[in-house]
């Protein structure tokens, strides 16, 4: 099932804000959101660990703005 922000692919979020923010800024932003892995554990099993290579950290502080921003530059662009 998807979630609310796996839309943002971050390729496109690097072409819409690399003359938005700053370069420093931009570094920390993808050290955030790539490399990014899960697993999920229930009761005594565990699944194989799993890459994930779109989308926002959900449950995170900086999800729901970095997809507004995404979401607000897409649109300019488009």
């Amino acid at each position: 099932m998807p979630a609310a922000f796996d839309p943002l692919r971050l390729d496109v979020f690097n072409e819409l804000m690399k003359d938005v923010l700053d370069p420093g800024l931009m570094w920390t932003l993808n050290d955030f959101l790539n490399d990014r892995s899960f697993i999920i554990m229930h009761e005594d099993c565990d699944s194989s660990i799993s890459k994930l290579n779109k989308g926002c950290v959900q449950g995170s502080v900086l999800g729901p703005a970095l997809f507004s921003a995404y979401c607000r530059n897409l649109v300019n662009k488009l």
